[in-house]
């Protein structure tokens, strides 16, 4: 090898370290992007309800997620659990969004006053000012919901 391979060798060298520092920087742009992805948006409504344990538990996995939850449409009974389990900037109420709440069945005895603690402090405030959790059914409305703290949503 002479001098002018060694030279020619070097003028490659420095012609790909370009070429290095772009396909570096787009790496790195990936790992941002991809550390910048937003969470999962968890829609709720539409609702009837159902077993208390299974949606606490569900809520629970909800929140370990760290997923959006968006409030769409009507959440009825064991539905209105999966909320209160989220931190509250995490949650957004849509135009239509609603918590139907009542007494929890004999089926599941204690679970309505374990409910009332799961609550956050604004909606045991709304549920005692509307009478109480009774077999009558009452409804959280998308403004009442706003007005106890949830953000709304920024589209529908």
């Amino acid at each position: 090898m002479n001098r002018h391979d060694d030279l020619a060798f070097f003028r490659g060298m420095w012609s790909a370290f370009p070429l290095a520092i772009i396909l570096w920087l787009l790496i790195a742009i990936g790992f941002v992007s991809y550390a910048r992805a937003e969470p999962a948006i968890i829609s709720l409504g539409l609702d009837n309800g159902g077993s208390i344990v299974t949606y606490m538990a569900r809520a629970d996995e909800i929140r370990k997620s760290g997923a959006m939850v968006r409030i769409d449409a009507p959440c009825f009974s064991a539905c209105t659990v999966l909320p209160p389990y989220s931190e509250p900037e995490r949650i957004c109420v849509g135009r239509y969004g609603a918590l139907g709440f009542h007494v929890i069945k004999a089926s599941e005895p204690g679970m309505s006053k374990i409910l009332m603690g799961v609550y956050p402090e604004a909606i045991r405030a709304w549920i005692a000012v509307h009478g109480g959790l009774s077999e009558r059914h009452l409804w959280m409305s998308a403004y009442d919901l706003v007005a106890a703290g949830f953000k709304p949503c920024t589209s529908n």
